[in-house]
């Protein structure tokens, strides 16, 4: 049986992609976004995972397979869609 989630998970993860989607319009780069939500997390536990996608991304991943690192935060719902 797969982990409950709640609706702060759901929150958090509804913000994490609402301030994605504000820097990208912003012109801000990939890398530089995360950067800034790793330094400004949108939830508890979020700030070690963005930094393990922002070096998987750095390596050569893309955003896709660096999200799906996430232990699970995303599911392949959300993995599918982006």
């Amino acid at each position: 049986m797969g982990s409950l989630i709640t609706p702060s998970d759901l929150e958090a993860r509804s913000t994490f992609y609402q301030r994605m989607a504000v820097l990208s319009s912003a012109g801000v780069g990939l890398t530089d976004a995360l950067r800034n939500l790793e330094s400004n997390p949108p939830g508890k536990g979020y700030q070690k995972p963005i930094r393990s996608a922002i070096s998987a991304i750095d390596g050569g991943a893309t955003l896709v397979e660096s999200l799906a690192q996430l232990d699970q935060r995303l599911g392949q719902f959300d993995l599918d869609l982006l």
